[in-house]
């Protein structure tokens, strides 16, 4: 409790200040329905990349970039079936539409530290690619597809580091709060219609050459209706465990897992759906090596992952489980990063 007494006062009011704006309805909200109540105003990728330094592909590192010191960075991503439905027609399985299929992301990354244990970050990503049948391919075969490229929510994160506040030499603690605005693209699957975010913590631990990473958090948003599916706020939580093959970051290897639960209702009943409840919950697995070149302030990062089937949905006849809204069939991953050594 002493440590977490000793949170800047700035931080502390950004917190707050955060998760009041969270509770009403933003400025910049926007009209966003379709004709057949599929709503494309949601991110169709549901990763969010740490802006400052990253032993894992989705949680942060506890120790945070020095005082006004920077960092850089940059990742590209591949992934497929982000977005898909299945929907009744003559076949007995249905008709499968890939409404979002192959997506291409590029995110620039950078940090500065503000004050000690005090860090900005942020995060400004544009689709170079993607194509599916959009939300048109969904009740007629002959729409007009997916643009093919997009800008996303850029976003911003404020973290403190209670690294140096912990007596324990080998235990990390973060707390952030991210915002993602909402300037992207929404109706091509790139951004949400409102501010989103929330607070996050995150807790790190070493063990001779074993690192050990959780995180827990929220993701606030301005709620909508995708065939059925109601998409809202959201927990955070991911779950990562690493090993040094050599010295520390010389060469090493993660897994981690990630779930974005609804916090609630995700069933919203249609006429044409015979589901009696649904259950969305986000959720992917990451492989990860990643290594600091010697000689130099680079480091890279090649990961590859796929979606975990933690959603359900429950019809009068069966309850089905499958990886749910925004998980991928397989995500793959490459990062480079820069990181100056500090004054």
């Amino acid at each position: 409790m002493l440590a977490f007494a000793r949170c800047p006062r700035t931080f502390c009011s950004f917190v707050l200040a955060g998760l009041v704006s969270f509770g009403s309805r933003s400025a910049w909200a926007s009209s966003c329905a379709s004709p057949a109540g599929f709503d494309p105003c949601f991110d169709a990728n549901a990763l969010w990349l740490p802006g400052g330094a990253a032993k894992f592909v989705a949680l942060p590192d506890t120790r945070l970039t020095s005082p006004m010191q920077w960092s850089f960075g940059i990742a590209t991503e591949l992934s497929r079936g982000l977005v898909q439905l299945r929907v009744p027609s003559p076949d007995a399985t249905g008709r499968e539409i890939r409404v979002v299929d192959y997506v291409s992301d590029a995110t620039g990354l950078f940090a500065v530290g503000l004050i000690p244990d005090l860090e900005l970050s942020g995060a400004f990503a544009v689709r170079a690619y993607e194509n599916g049948s959009g939300v048109n391919g969904i009740t007629t075969q002959s729409g007009s597809p997916l643009m093919t490229a997009a800008f996303r929510d850029p976003r911003l994160s404020l973290a403190y580091s209670f690294d140096n506040s912990i007596p324990v030499a080998d235990l990390g603690v973060r707390l952030g709060l991210d915002v993602s605005l909402p300037f992207g693209d929404d109706h091509a699957f790139a951004g949400e219609q409102s501010v989103a975010g929330g607070p996050s913590g995150t807790v790190s631990y070493r063990f001779a050459r074993v690192s050990f990473s959780a995180g827990v958090g929220l993701r606030l948003r301005r709620a909508l209706d995708f065939g059925g599916v109601r998409l809202g706020n959201q927990a955070f939580t991911a779950l990562g465990v690493g090993f040094d093959a050599f010295e520390p970051g010389a060469l090493f290897f993660g897994l981690e897992a990630n779930a974005l639960p609804a916090l609630g209702a995700s069933h919203t009943h249609t006429l044409n759906s015979p589901a009696t409840s649904a259950t969305l919950i986000p959720a992917e697995w990451l492989a990860s090596v990643s290594s600091s070149l010697r000689s130099s302030h680079w480091s890279i990062r090649v990961a590859g992952g796929a979606g975990l089937p933690l959603s359900s949905e429950t019809t009068p006849t069966q309850t089905t489980h499958f990886a749910g809204l925004t998980s991928p069939e397989f995500r793959f991953l490459l990062s480079a990063r820069f990181t100056p050594s500090a004054r």
